[in-house]
């Protein structure tokens, strides 16, 4: 995990993997839930 960072506005945690796989992942900040991703790997979802 290189940086994680919180948004109050929206209550979400975004956790990025910089590296070697250039993903980030979102969650919410109170139940833990995936919500979206993008990245190297991943296909972007919304």
């Amino acid at each position: 995990m290189a940086k994680v960072r919180y948004d109050a506005s929206s209550n979400e945690v975004y956790i990025a993997d910089g590296y070697g796989n250039r993903r980030v992942a979102v969650v919410d900040a109170d139940t833990g839930e995936l919500k979206r991703f993008w990245g190297a790997l991943w296909k972007r979802t919304e």
